[in-house]
């Protein structure tokens, strides 16, 4: 009968704790795109969103591992790295904001923004969310898989001289969200125009030159900007195209901004007064989705006719500009040094014409175009391109300084080279280009049809000091006329 009693006794306070048994905080995740219908090649936001069961949470959560997160959940499930067909778009966000809460994303530890409070199934959830920038390369449904959230909670807690607040009984939770499918729409033909090159995005356009003045065959940077939002930001800036009253060298290191590239150009001409506005067809996916034409405004250039063989370019300064400070003070510095030049140079040839008893000594010739090219070809390891221009320089008596090839060549025509030579040599000059800038690296010719060519130059092209504006022939030293 006791032993009874006792049972009984047992059973009875056992049941109240049966039935109040503890729940887990609730919690959900989910995987959206925005916008939900995007088209191919759009940059969108791919959003983990993550909701926790308001203030139950915060007390019952206890972390699931050694990585100290402020939202002790782990996400997985959806990997973009592994889902055909998305590729990572760098985030124009910067550094998280502050406050920003931590939690685990895979095998990673992601920054996750509270966006406020969400009511469902008659509970509130603290809502945070996780975004990635990706775009889709192809049109066409793309599966997203279903989304996983663990968490561990405690039901019961001691306090802990040394840890303070202790979970007694750690249980683990696995909450499962919704798979889903994305629909990407492609771009549509009507409206496209024949020039569009694959810009999608909300773009303006603009361009600039780093000088606003230069010699004829010399060179300029162009560099072109898209300000806005879109597929540039992995993307290469679509090829110059044809750029009238232009030479286009090639497309120079790429910026750190991707939305922008950079060209060597060079004026064909005297008579070129502005670089062009240039059109770059885009798609703007925002509503009303449409192709859209982007221009540039004209670029002022004043172009110097090459005036002899000090021709160069123009050095600029580093916002553009002609170098004008300073140029009364050289110029008075420049004159006073060569007067006193002038004043060594006549005491020297009166003494050497008091002194000269035999007749004159001649001079060593210069080398001819083709032995020039043979030794810079020697001393560059082989770059023809480089050698050639050295070859077509001492050919039209030109200085090294010229910014391209394109100027001995300008200056050996107006020598009178005959007009199927100038066309060889332009070709020979574009294929080198070409080759140099990564345009077609196979593209340079052999050493053999250059130096061909060069024989036909130096049959053509008078001997230094015939020409107009060449400098003098060499002259013979210690002579009885006055040297």
């Amino acid at each position: 009968m006791v032993v009874a009693a006792a049972v009984a006794l047992f059973v009875a306070r056992a049941a109240p704790a049966a039935a109040e048994a503890p729940t887990p905080p609730r919690a959900f995740v989910e995987v959206v795109v925005r916008p939900s219908r995007p088209f191919v090649e759009q940059p969108v936001d791919v959003v983990l969103r993550v909701g926790v069961e308001s203030r139950r949470f915060a007390d019952a959560a206890v972390p699931m591992s050694g990585r100290a997160l402020s939202l002790p959940v782990h996400a997985g499930g959806v990997d973009l790295a592994r889902l055909d067909g998305l590729v990572a778009v760098p985030s124009r966000g910067g550094a998280s904001p502050e406050g920003a809460s931590t939690l685990a994303w895979g095998d990673d530890v992601v920054a996750a923004t509270r966006v406020g409070a969400e009511r469902r199934d008659e509970t509130t959830y603290d809502v945070y969310e996780v975004v990635r920038r990706v775009l889709f390369e192809r049109a066409g449904p793309v599966a997203f898989p279903a989304p996983t959230l663990r968490y561990a909670w405690g039901a019961r807690f001691d306090e802990d001289l040394l840890d303070g607040r202790v979970a007694v009984d750690v249980r683990a939770e696995r909450v499962v969200g919704s798979a889903s499918t994305v629909d990407v729409a492609p771009l549509p033909d009507e409206g496209r125009p024949a020039s569009f090159s694959g810009i999608v995005g909300r773009y303006a356009v603009t361009a600039s030159l780093d000088r606003d003045a230069i010699d004829l065959g010399g060179s300029a940077r162009l560099t072109v900007h898209f300000v806005g939002d879109g597929n540039l930001d992995v993307r290469a800036v679509p090829a110059l195209g044809d750029l009238a009253g232009f030479h286009t060298f090639g497309r120079l290191a790429a910026p750190q901004d991707g939305a922008a590239a950079t060209w060597d150009v060079a004026p064909t001409s005297a008579d070129v007064t502005s670089v062009p506005s240039m059109r770059f067809a885009a798609f703007d996916p925002t509503p009303p989705a449409r192709y859209v034409e982007l221009v540039t405004a004209p670029i002022p250039l004043r172009v110097r006719p090459a005036s002899g063989p000090a021709s160069a370019p123009s050095p600029a300064r580093a916002d553009g500009g002609e170098d004008g400070g300073g140029g009364a003070v050289v110029v008075a510095l420049a004159l006073g040094f060569a007067a006193l030049a002038i004043a060594v140079l006549v005491a020297r040839r009166r003494r050497r014409a008091r002194h000269a008893a035999e007749g004159a000594v001649p001079a060593a010739p210069p080398p001819s175009p083709r032995e020039a090219f043979a030794r810079a070809l020697a001393a560059n390891a082989g770059d023809v391109g480089g050698a050639l221009s050295v070859a077509l320089e001492t050919a039209a008596g030109l200085r090294r300084e010229s910014a391209s090839s394109l100027a001995p060549v300008a200056r050996i025509e107006a020598l009178g080279l005959s007009a199927d030579l100038v066309a060889a040599l332009r070709e020979v000059v574009r294929r080198c280009d070409a080759a140099r800038y990564g345009a077609d690296p196979t593209s340079a010719p052999s050493a053999s049809s250059v130096e061909a060519l060069l024989e036909r130059v130096a049959a053509e092209v008078p001997p230094q000091g015939c020409g107009p504006g060449s400098p003098p022939q060499s002259e013979h030293r210690a002579t009885t006329q006055g040297l």
